[in-house]
């Protein structure tokens, strides 16, 4: 999936508010969405009529970029009939999910180059354009964050493609982006983290933090498949001859179903209270600590 989708305003707040820092709230974040992100509104001429995608301008600046934002050119025949039957079972329509609110039903955005119909990839629009300051340093893996007597980040050890260990200092901050899973982990062979945890491999405690690399959460997904009578990229797969038809349509047009990703309509909302009744105690109270505006099930 390349969905370009952001956070919920009350889900950014409730972090700004955990760590006491204001700018993490969504209306000080949102110049720097802006900022990386060059957005162009979905092709009306080649959609379906009844495709048409609703926005807000005002979560886009024109001068943004350079990662590229829009819509398919092909909206799946299956999503247009998604999208009113989840508005039939009481789903609202959505204005985007790029303005600080994700509740209800609409048509996605993606991460799109609108010239080519490709993916508009971070090494496409960052990595390839990178200015004469960054240096990339490939196969080299970050062993642990460097401190100084004051507790202060201030490097990092690496791991260079033949073995060899260097240190990296930096001349402002470093920063740790290293994803979902690696993140914690440099942390805590750095010494933050759980006490226990630490010692129990040997690392020494320099900062005793309790939730590093905790609250792991599964993402539960139910799939259900029915058989319908709209054309579906399932039923394209199977068939060569219609595989071989939209793969000849894409390369010479940048038309058709491969312009799309095809999942392109989410439904997000809250479990109806009707519902909620037969919960554990735990179950509601774990629900109860995220923010109210954050969805429970997404479709």
């Amino acid at each position: 999936m390349t969905g370009a989708v952001r956070p919920s305003k009350q889900s950014l707040q409730q972090w700004a508010d955990a760590v006491n820092d204001p700018s993490y709230a969504f209306d000080r974040v949102l110049p720097y969405y802006q900022k990386s992100v060059h957005f162009t509104p979905a092709d009306s001429a080649a959609r379906f009529p009844n495709a048409t995608v609703k926005y807000e301008a005002s979560a886009f600046s024109p001068a943004g970029g350079p990662l590229q934002v829009t819509y398919p050119n092909y909206a799946a025949p299956f999503s247009t009939w998604m999208k009113r039957g989840l508005q039939d079972v009481g789903m609202a329509e959505a204005t985007d999910f790029n303005s600080g609110s994700l509740m209800g039903a609409q048509y996605v955005s993606f991460t799109i180059e609108p010239s080519t119909q490709t993916r508009s990839s971070s090494e496409s629009s960052f990595l390839a354009r990178k200015p004469p300051t960054l240096t990339v340093l490939s196969s080299t893996r970050a062993k642990r964050i460097l401190f100084d007597d004051k507790n202060r980040a201030v490097g990092v050890r690496v791991v260079g493609a033949l073995g060899l260990a260097f240190d990296i200092t930096a001349a402002k901050e470093v920063i740790v982006s290293a994803g979902a899973f690696q993140s914690p982990q440099l942390l805590m062979v750095s010494g933050i983290g759980p006490p226990s945890t630490l010692q129990q491999h040997g690392i020494a405690v320099r900062s005793g933090l309790a939730g590093v690399g905790q609250n792991l959460w599964d993402h539960v997904m139910f799939p259900l498949t029915y058989r319908v009578t709209v054309p579906t990229f399932g039923a394209a797969i199977k068939s060569p001859a219609q595989l071989l038809a939209i793969g000849l349509q894409y390369l010479t047009s940048r038309s058709g179903p491969l312009t799309s990703p095809f999942i392109d309509v989410l439904g997000w909302e809250k479990i109806p209270s009707k519902y909620r009744q037969a919960f554990a105690a735990q179950t509601s109270r774990e629900l109860s600590s995220f923010s109210d505006d954050w969805p429970e099930v997404e479709v």
